[in-house]
């Protein structure tokens, strides 16, 4: 089963990022992945994270993966740049993005 869970994945992003007749861009694509670690084990989980930067890699960042997760084998692999922690609105200013870099979201937890 997990062995055809890559392909399956790899299949439905190619085929999002597969030229589009009308010439758009895919500058507004997202692609959300909802505890892929469920079912992988901690080495597929780090051959998925590696797979996904490879997809940006040749997108030229056109496209932005948002994978939500509590797996150590994908938080520990991901850089401070693709760390993000969704915060409660009561924590932040009105109008401001949930969406916080961890190390930014330590910064205002300590000082809370």
């Amino acid at each position: 089963m997990i062995s055809q869970f890559l392909p399956l994945v790899e299949y439905q992003i190619l085929r999002k990022l597969a030229p589009q007749s009308d010439g758009s861009s895919f500058s507004d694509t997202i692609v959300l992945m909802d505890m892929p670690g469920l079912r992988l084990p901690s080495t597929l989980q780090s051959l998925l994270l590696e797979y996904i930067r490879s997809v940006v890699r040749e997108e030229n960042g056109n496209i932005q993966f948002i994978v939500v997760t509590s797996f150590s084998a994908l938080i520990d692999k991901a850089t401070s740049e693709e760390r993000f922690m969704l915060m409660p609105s009561e924590h932040l200013a009105e109008g401001s993005n949930q969406l916080v870099k961890v190390s930014d979201a330590n910064m205002f937890l300590m000082h809370s």
